[in-house]
């Protein structure tokens, strides 16, 4: 049976170790294939970058004016 005084850091612990793996994760550059690259743009430079350019096509298309039927 294992102590308790020996388990009282282990959560810490382990949230540090996944928090790190994430950090990584999303910090590595990638290349246009998805591949570990050193001169490629990271998962989150390539999240902002889909965010903007869909919240300027939502725009652009929210700006339109809408044809209503005539209705004589």
């Amino acid at each position: 049976m294992i102590k308790k005084h020996r388990q009282k850091g282990a959560a810490s612990v382990e949230y540090i170790v996944v928090t790190t793996a994430c950090l990584i994760a999303l910090l590595m550059p990638l290349n246009d294939n998805y591949q570990p690259s050193s001169s490629g743009k990271n998962v989150v430079v390539r999240l902002i970058e889909n965010i903007k350019a869909n919240h300027k096509a939502y725009s652009y298309a929210n700006s339109m004016s809408s044809v209503t039927p005539n209705l004589r």
